[in-house]
C-alpha cells in the first residue's frame, strides 16, 4: 500500500494524501465552512487533529484540488478484534467531509468513500477473517451525506443522543459503599493500564481497545487535562468515570465544558448505586476545576442510563445516527 506518495483521480483532477501538520489552516477553514453549511455538526479541531493515532497511516486523508486547496477528507479509526468471540466484528468509525461548495457533490462523494473503503479493506486484509462494519455517526442535519451513504447501503442502526448537564445546577454528593472508596488514577504503570482495560473491555465489548489504543489517548492533550476516577473494593476496580475537556476547544467556542465518558460499574458489584455515585463524583471534579457544562453520549436504546442520567440533572441537546454497513 502507498503511504507518504499522494493518490491521484485524474478524472476529478484531486489528489488524496496524508494531510500533515503544514495543512491545518486549510483544515480549520474548511471546518469553519462545513459548520456555516450543517449548524450542529461535529468537526475534527486542531486539537483533535494532533492525536497520536493520526500518525497512522490509515487515518486521515485530505483531498486537494488542481490548485492544492484542500476540499475534503477521509478519516478511519479502526477498532479491530484481535481475539474474544466470533460474533465480534472489527469496527472502522469513518468520516467524511466535501467542502459544501465543491463543484460535483455528489461525484466527489463516490471518490471519497471508494477511496475510503478500499483503503479500510486494505487494513482487515492483514488479519484473520472477521466480520467488519464500517460505521460513520452523522447528524441529521447533513442531508447530503445521509443520503449519499442511504444510497451506498449504509443504514441507520443506532441514535445517539448527547446530552448536557449544568454545573451550577446543585449537585448532591454521595457515600461510596461501606468498604470502598474513589480514587484519582493517572494510571502510570503498564499493570494499572491492563487492569483498566480489562474492566472497560469487558464493560463495553462491542467497542473494545488495545493497550496502545489507550497509550495513544494518554499522550494526548486530552489526558494532560483528563483523568479516571476509580471505585476500588479493596484491589479490585468496581467501576470507573472518564473525565477530561479540551482547551483549546473551550477557548475557541468561549465555553467551559467538560465530559464524563466510559461509566461503567462491573456486574459484580451492580445494584449498589455505584453508577449515580460515579457520575456524581466526575461531576463535582469537573466542577472543582472550573468546568461549567458536563456532556456525554448515550444510546437511545440504553433506557437505564438515560433514566440514570436523567435523574442526576442530564438533559438530551441533540441526536446523532450511526450509519452502518458490511464490508
Amino acid at each position: 500500500m502507498q503511504t507518504e506518495k499522494e493518490r491521484s483521480d485524474l478524472q476529478f483532477g484531486i489528489n488524496i494524501r496524508r494531510l500533515d501538520p503544514n495543512d491545518l489552516s486549510q483544515l480549520t477553514d474548511l471546518q469553519n465552512r462545513y459548520a456555516l453549511r450543517y449548524p450542529g455538526s461535529t468537526v475534527l479541531q486542531g486539537n483533535t487533529y494532533r492525536l497520536p493515532r493520526f500518525s497512522k497511516v490509515e487515518d486521515f486523508f485530505g483531498v486537494f484540488d488542481e490548485t492544492r486547496n484542500l476540499i475534503g477528507y477521509v478519516a478511519l479509526h479502526p477498532m479491530l478484534v484481535f481475539d474474544g468471540p466470533a460474533n465480534l466484528s472489527h469496527v472502522l468509525w469513518a468520516d467524511l467531509k466535501v467542502d459544501p461548495g465543491c463543484e460535483n457533490l455528489q461525484a466527489m462523494f463516490d471518490v471519497m468513500l471508494d477511496y475510503l473503503i478500499k483503503t479500510a479493506r486494505n487494513l482487515v486484509n492483514r488479519f484473520p477473517p472477521r466480520s467488519t462494519q464500517m460505521v460513520f455517526q452523522k447528524f441529521p442535519i447533513e442531508v447530503e451525506i445521509i443520503q449519499h451513504l442511504h444510497q451506498r447501503g449504509f443504514v441507520h442502526t443506532e441514535s445517539i443522543f448527547q446530552m448536557s448537564r449544568r454545573l451550577n445546577a446543585p449537585i448532591q454528593p454521595m457515600l461510596a459503599p461501606p468498604g470502598m472508596q474513589s480514587v484519582p488514577w493517572r494510571m502510570h504503570t503498564v499493570e494499572e493500564q491492563r487492569k483498566y482495560l480489562q474492566g472497560r473491555n469487558q464493560a463495553f465489548p462491542e467497542a473494545a481497545i488495545t493497550l496502545e489504543d489507550w497509550r495513544c489517548f494518554m499522550r494526548s492533550a486530552f489526558w494532560e487535562t483528563g483523568i479516571c476516577l476509580a471505585i476500588l473494593d479493596g484491589d479490585e476496580l468496581a467501576g470507573s468515570i472518564l473525565l477530561y475537556w479540551d482547551e483549546e476547544q473551550n477557548r475557541l467556542n468561549d465555553k467551559l465544558v467538560g465530559f464524563t465518558e466510559y461509566i461503567f460499574v462491573l456486574p459484580r458489584w451492580r445494584g449498589l448505586g455505584l453508577g449515580s455515585f460515579l457520575v456524581t463524583q466526575g461531576l463535582l471534579y469537573l466542577k472543582k476545576h472550573g468546568l461549567a457544562e458536563a456532556q456525554l453520549e448515550v444510546k437511545a436504546a440504553d433506557i437505564g442510563a438515560l433514566g440514570l442520567y436523567s435523574r442526576l440533572g442530564y438533559q438530551v441537546i441533540r441526536e446523532s445516527w450511526f450509519m452502518e454497513n458490511t464490508l
